[in-house]
């Protein structure tokens, strides 16, 4: 819920309202969003004075995602090419929603949006009077797709360590928020438990998306461009508590033809992992070809392509052994190195000059250790003539 000023709220409840508005845009060649949304006004004094759109402005509409509205410019300030104010609305160019009352001063009104527009502005000219008309789209600053779209690796945290930590990080390193554009709790109350931990392969807002929804918020950019949350413990107080029944005319309550279900599916890491037996079956393949031109090869095989997957008690079962023509010429042996990998040691002991050899094998475990699910997973590797 947004916060409105006092002096807003009680002409809002007075019902004699004379509502008032102001887009205003800031030039991106001269400031940047981050200081836009940092600064404790619109026309503060480490701000550019920002460009009153107001007066050419029209058919406005807007949500938490876009403000949408048509700019009408009879002297062509706005042109892309030659107007004196193309640059605020430029690529990147920072646009803010301003509403109130007339009776207030600006100071008391509400920002209900802060975002940027993304691209080329479209815009058209009529041949008989050389006006401009422009359609104008401003992105949210949630729908920067450098948020949601790359993938980023965290660094790693301890055990013990608190969730909010890791989200301010991800804000400053990855979507280069200041202490001054959040306004989420830097203490979440929540810590990790597990000996490392670390957000892998994921967009920066699923990220903080899902450090918040341990507890219960969800995150979002505010009118003002700042990130903030929404709680949606159904243990939280009421957002807002009516006085009385004056504002309402009647109220209805909508038909159900039957009782909505939920469905929670928690899935998760146990802090202590536990050893867990497996019927014995194959875990990986390996191919390795040698012959004249190198007498001795090894192969490290891992049970999983992020060398994390835990297995005990492997063996190898050779396909097509080295020695499977008319006389022997090596031997090949495998040996367990610890619970995340092994070794090939393949051996040619007769010199050949033609000679090319190939050992397939298998690796197969009898019990396997594993964090939470288990799957085959291939391991394919060699050296070819």
């Amino acid at each position: 819920m947004r916060y409105i000023p006092a002096a807003l709220q009680e002409v809002l409840e007075s019902r004699r309202r004379r509502p008032a508005y102001k887009i205003y845009a800031w030039d991106p060649t001269e400031t940047t969003i981050s200081q836009v949304v940092s600064a404790p006004g619109n026309h503060h004094s480490s701000l550019p004075e920002p460009l009153d759109l107001t007066p050419y402005a029209s058919e406005i509409t807007w949500s938490d995602k876009q403000l949408g509205f048509t700019i009408v410019d009879p002297k062509n300030l706005f042109h892309p090419d030659t107007g004196e104010y193309r640059n605020y609305l430029r690529d990147a160019a920072i646009i803010r929603l301003v509403e109130g009352d007339e009776v207030l001063p600006e100071a008391d009104w509400l920002v209900t949006f802060t975002g940027q527009i993304h691209g080329q502005v479209g815009w058209k000219k009529t041949r008989r009077t050389g006006e401009i008309a422009s359609k104008v789209t401003a992105f949210g600053r949630a729908e920067t797709q450098a948020f949601k779209r790359r993938k980023i690796t965290s660094k790693e945290y301890t055990v013990g360590t608190d969730l909010g930590i890791a989200l301010f990080d991800i804000c400053e390193t990855f979507m280069g928020l200041t202490k001054a554009e959040i306004r989420i709790p830097f203490t979440l109350g929540r810590q990790f438990k597990h000996k490392v931990n670390q957000l892998a392969q994921v967009s920066p807002w699923d990220g903080i998306s899902s450090l918040l929804e341990v507890v219960c918020y969800v995150p979002f950019f505010d009118g003002e461009g700042k990130l903030s949350y929404v709680n949606k413990s159904l243990q939280r107080p009421p957002a807002k508590v009516l006085a009385d029944y004056v504002s309402f005319v009647e109220y209805e309550v909508p038909e159900r033809s039957q009782d909505a279900v939920n469905k929670v599916k928690v899935t998760f890491l146990d802090a202590q992992l536990e050893r867990v037996d497996s019927p014995y079956q194959q875990l990986g393949t390996a191919q390795v070809t040698t012959g004249f031109f190198s007498m001795h090869e090894t192969l490290e095989c891992w049970w999983s392509e992020d060398h994390k997957q835990r297995a005990s008690g492997t063996s190898m079962k050779v396909i097509k052994s080295v020695n499977s023509g008319i006389l022997p010429v090596g031997s090949e042996e495998y040996a367990e190195v610890d619970e995340f990998h092994g070794v090939i040691e393949v051996e040619i002991s007769v010199w050949v000059p033609i000679l090319a050899t190939v050992m397939i094998a298998e690796y197969l475990a009898a019990a396997f250790i594993f964090d939470y699910t288990f799957g085959a997973t291939s391991v394919g590797g060699g050296v070819g003539a």
